[in-house]
C-alpha cells in the first residue's frame, strides 16, 4: 500500500538570511530539565528557585526530578512555573560562556606539581590521576583522587602539560569545570576540588 502526499512548498529564506539562522535557539534550561543538573552547572538558579518557595532542593524537592515536577510538588501554578523557567534561563544564558576554553577538570600549578612529586615519591611517575565522583547524602558531589598507570576502556581522557586525568564518562557531569588545588592549611595540607566560579553578570563597576 502507497500513500499519497503532497508535499507543500517549502518557504525559501530572505535574503541573507540562511536556514540556520532562522531556527529558534533551543534553551538552556527547560520544564524539564534536571534541577541538579541546572543547579550544578548554574548555581545562582539556587537562589531563582528559593525565590519561588523551593528552598529544599536536598529533601522535598528532589534534585533528580524535572524542574517541572518539582513546581507541581510545590503547587506552583503554570505562569509561576513558566517564569521560574524564564528567569533561570535568563541567568544560564548570562553564564553560558563562563567556562569555554577549559577543560572539563583542571590542575592548578600547584596541585600538578603535589601530584607529580607524589606520583616519583611512590615510582609512580608514570602514572595518570583518575577522578572519581558521587553525590552525597546532601546533594552536593564528593571527589576521590588517585593514581592509576593508565586509562580504561571508555575513559574520559584528558591531558595537561603531559599530564593525563582521566574519569568515566557516566560522572561527567559531576566533573564537568572543576579545579583541583593544593592547600596548605595550619597543621594540614591537601587537594580541594570546586567547580569553577560562574561569571558575574553586572551592568556597572
Amino acid at each position: 500500500m502507497v500513500n499519497q502526499t503532497v508535499e507543500q512548498p517549502k518557504p525559501q529564506p530572505q535574503a541573507g538570511q540562511t536556514q540556520t539562522q532562522k531556527q529558534k535557539q533551543k534553551p538552556l534550561v527547560t520544564r524539564e530539565s534536571m534541577v541538579g543538573e541546572v543547579i550544578e552547572r548554574w548555581p545562582g538558579t539556587a537562589e531563582i528557585l528559593a525565590d519561588y518557595g523551593l528552598h529544599c532542593v536536598g529533601c522535598s524537592f528532589n534534585p533528580f526530578d524535572n524542574i517541572e515536577n518539582g513546581c507541581r510538588l510545590h503547587g506552583l501554578e503554570e505562569e509561576k512555573i513558566d517564569q521560574l523557567v524564564a528567569e533561570a534561563n535568563a541567568h544560564a544564558n548570562v553564564n553560558k560562556d563562563a567556562w569555554d576554553g577549559h577543560p572539563a577538570i583542571e590542575l592548578t600549578p600547584k596541585a600538578l606539581a603535589k601530584i607529580k612529586e607524589l606520583a616519583a615519591a611512590e615510582g609512580k611517575g608514570d602514572h595518570g590521576l583518575r577522578v572519581s565522583a558521587a553525590l552525597t547524602d546532601a546533594g552536593g558531589p564528593e571527589y576521590g583522587l588517585e593514581l592509576e598507570p593508565a586509562p580504561k576502556e571508555n575513559d574520559t581522557v584528558l591531558e595537561q602539560d603531559g599530564f593525563k586525568i582521566f574519569f568515566v564518562p557516566q560522572i561527567e557531569r559531576l566533573v564537568r569545570n572543576t579545579v583541583v588545588d593544593h592547600v596548605k592549611m595550619e597543621n594540614d595540607e591537601g587537594f580541594k576540588v570546586e567547580k569553577r566560579t560562574e561569571k558575574k553578570g553586572c551592568c556597572s563597576e
